[in-house]
């Protein structure tokens, strides 16, 4: 393992640095655009803080106080992953602006049209292109603005080597802040940016991690993720089937405001949070809907993301940068007695917040991280492990799927700092699939319960899918509402 800092460097008018582990493991993985974030953001708003030089302006500073939106891909010597980023800082503001404008779009297309390209149309982003920023005016009845105010959707796009969930909520509210500025305001903001740009550009999530140094700290660290991985025991996984061309489909459901508190409330009585019981709903909607299927004896496992970014050191340069890493969830897969069926929903969510509590807070949580960057990078390039096996592990570990519960995004969007009359109305966020990929997350917004479900149509057996969606809907209205399923 590496223990070199690769720093950016200037060549001529650019910068650029290497691609960190994690960012290259996501990057072999992103052929078609996989991986490609998507939020959809919906807001009323006065029409003259959307005219197309003010939305220039904001984007552009955005931008360039943060560097890896404006940055492009460079590939050495044909190297299919020697890759770097390489950051062309613009000389003028005028410079940037042309930039900005190059990644940015207007049209008038729902919030529905506007997914269903991002999903399954041509790709948005490129090797030349880390961003892009869609304002459309279309949008449905139900969200509706009075006059004088207009709606807008704001739909932003980065790829996932480039950033993480959190990352795209806090450029969202950023910019929202900097279109609620003064245009006089703005330009000031977009000089000062462009003068310390070339300060913000962040180092990888590896770079900025204390690593081993010692032969026997780095013995230790690999001994300590082998047993971790040998404890990550799963035999469940979703029935993928290919049945024709990549089609990728979203559903979302979206709790209103009474129904949401009433949830919370019960989440909170039972000594949990809505995360937690999101994973246990899984489970037990799975096995639901698959009680010939299941294996009993071997448990459920699942994988979410973990924010690294705590662990990080204080820096002046941008957050906007792949700072995650991953940890597993393991729940039984039978099903218990109809008679105690919800007490042991609520025991093995509250199991799933011991596990949480526990990868998230542990002492060797940073060597994990790095362990587990490593040997995805080295996977990724289809090089040896990056150390030897110490502990055997025979027993299988199949990950049923991944859940990305991005908790109370009203902590990231202020709304109270936006421009008078200015509200935020939606939000929805997803990510381009590979054929056969699948995405499960939740927020709370606006005091509001939002889930999604992203699925390649065509990629699993048909209706299973749907028939583990309306589980999950039945499930989360009968446990954790108090009314019938």
């Amino acid at each position: 393992m590496s223990s070199s800092v690769a720093s950016w460097r200037r060549v001529g008018g650019s910068y650029e640095r290497p691609l960190g582990p994690s960012e290259v493991a996501y990057f072999a993985g992103s052929a078609d655009g996989a991986g490609d974030m998507a939020l959809h953001l919906t807001l009323s708003s006065l029409p003259e803080l959307f005219l197309p030089d003010r939305v220039a302006t904001a984007w552009a500073c955005l931008r360039a106080r943060h560097p890896l939106l404006a940055s492009r891909l460079a590939v050495r010597d044909g190297a299919e992953l020697d890759v770097y980023f390489k950051y062309p800082h613009p000389a003028s503001a005028v410079d940037a602006l042309d930039d900005a404008r190059d990644a940015l779009s207007y049209n008038s297309l729902t919030k529905d049209e506007l997914f269903e390209n991002h999903l399954s149309g041509p790709r948005s982003l490129s090797e030349t292109r880390l961003s892009h920023l869609t304002i459309s005016t279309t949008t449905s009845s139900t969200t509706a603005s009075s006059p004088p105010n207009r709606t807008f959707s704001l739909f932003l796009t980065i790829p996932h080597f480039a950033g993480d969930g959190m990352t795209l909520n806090a450029l969202t509210h950023e910019l929202v802040l900097l279109l609620s500025k003064p245009k006089s305001l703005q330009a000031d903001e977009l000089d000062k940016a462009l003068t310390v740009a070339p300060t913000r550009l962040p180092l990888s999530l590896e770079d900025q991690l204390p690593r081993p140094v010692t032969s026997f700290q780095r013995a230790a660290q690999a001994v300590d993720y082998q047993l971790r991985l040998s404890r990550e025991v799963g035999g469940h996984v979703l029935p993928r089937q290919e049945r024709g061309p990549k089609k990728t489909v979203m559903k979302e459901i979206e709790l209103d405001e009474h129904t949401t508190k009433r949830i919370l409330q019960r989440c909170k009585k039972e000594g949990v949070t809505i995360n937690s019981a999101l994973f246990a709903l899984v489970a037990m909607a799975w096995a639901a809907i698959t009680p010939g299927g299941l294996e009993p004896d071997l448990p459920i496992l699942m994988y979410s993301a973990l924010n690294v970014r705590p662990q990080l050191p204080p820096s002046k340069a941008s957050d906007a940068f792949l700072a995650i890493s991953y940890f597993t969830v393991s729940l039984p897969a039978f099903l218990p007695l109809p008679s105690s069926r919800k007490g042991r929903f609520w025991q093995r969510a509250r199991s799933v917040r011991a596990q949480i509590l526990r990868a998230s807070t542990s002492q060797l949580l940073v060597s994990r991280c790095l362990a587990m960057s490593d040997e995805r990078q080295a996977r990724a390039m289809k090089r040896p492990a990056p150390f030897r096996e110490i502990v055997k592990n025979s027993a299988p570990s199949k990950a049923l799927c991944g859940v990305t519960p991005l908790g109370n995004l009203d902590r990231t969007y202020t709304h109270g700092q936006y421009a008078p009359g200015l509200e935020l109305l939606t939000l929805s966020i997803t990510s381009r699939q590979r054929q056969g990929g699948f995405l499960l997350g939740s927020h709370t917004f606006k005091g509001r319960l939002w889930f999604q479900m992203t699925w390649d149509e065509y990629g699993f057996e048909e209706g299973a899918l749907e028939r583990f969606w309306a589980e999950l809907w039945k499930l989360l209205v009968g446990y954790c509402t108090d009314a019938e399923a």
